[in-house]
Parts: C-alpha cells; sequence; structure tokens
C-alpha cells in the first residue's frame, strides 16, 4: 500500500534525526551577514563541550583562540571576494577553539558560501575535531 505524504515525512524526518544525532562531524550554517550560527547538529557537543542550543546564535568568533580569529577572518575575507567574483569559495581551515571546560582543542573546517532563497547567503560547513592529529604533530615536532 503507497505510504501517505504524512508517512513520508515522519520517515524522512525519522532519518535525518539518526544521522543528525549520530555524526562524528559537526555540520552547520552560518547567517553570512550576522555571522551568527543559525543551525548546528548535536554531535558538536562531542567535539566542543557545548550544545548546539548553545552556540545557535553566537558568532563562529566568540570561541576561536586570537591566532585563529585572525586566520578565520583573511580566509573569510577572501571567501567572500571570491564569491563576488562567481568563484567557487570552498574553504578548508585548522583552527584552535575553546572548549565549554575551558581547555582548546584543534578541528578542520570545511565551507562554503550558498546562496539561501530566504535571504542573505548562508555559510555552510562541516568541523571535524583534530585534537589528536595536532597533538601527535607537535610531538613530532619535539
Amino acid at each position: 500500500m503507497p505510504q501517505s505524504i504524512k508517512e513520508k515525512v515522519k520517515a524522512l524526518e525519522k532519518k535525518n534525526r539518526l544521522i543528525t544525532e549520530n555524526l562524528v562531524d559537526a555540520v552547520w550554517v552560518v547567517d553570512a551577514d550576522t555571522l551568527e550560527y543559525e543551525y548546528v547538529t548535536p554531535s558538536i557537543q562531542k567535539i566542543s563541550g557545548y550544545t548546539a542550543a548553545e552556540l545557535t546564535g553566537t558568532t563562529i568568533f566568540d570561541r576561536l583562540t586570537p591566532e585563529s580569529s585572525t586566520k578565520a577572518r583573511a580566509s573569510l575575507v577572501e571567501g567572500l571576494k571570491a564569491h563576488q567574483d562567481g568563484k567557487p569559495a570552498t574553504k578548508a581551515l585548522e583552527l584552535e577553539l575553546e572548549k565549554k571546560n575551558g581547555g582548546t582543542y584543534w578541528v578542520e573546517v570545511r565551507a562554503k558560501l550558498a546562496e539561501s532563497p530566504e535571504g542573505p547567503p548562508k555559510i555552510v560547513g562541516i568541523t571535524r575535531d583534530i585534537t589528536s592529529q595536532k597533538k601527535t604533530e607537535h610531538q613530532l615536532e619535539r
């Protein structure tokens, strides 16, 4: 028997919840004008200690270390210029952020500027915890 639209939507919501609640990486959407998080997957809590709700409405710079903030700002300016010139603007950065517990952690961020039909462009990205790789790099450097 064919499924009703309501049943199909319910099934899609269930699959979406399964995926977003079990990701290893965090997926997010930021308003390109305000640079505030509009959406963050629940997986961010495993990485940062912050819940998605705690991060929604904060800016992408609120938890960056000063050095990483400078790097992110330069990359953002470069990406916005590329987008205005009609070039694809996907960026990958390694950044250090502050955890909720006061420590720091390293992430690889991959982000892209995307047009939004509802208003200003969005920055859509993925955050992957690379703290263990960075620790290994530092040990090898010593």
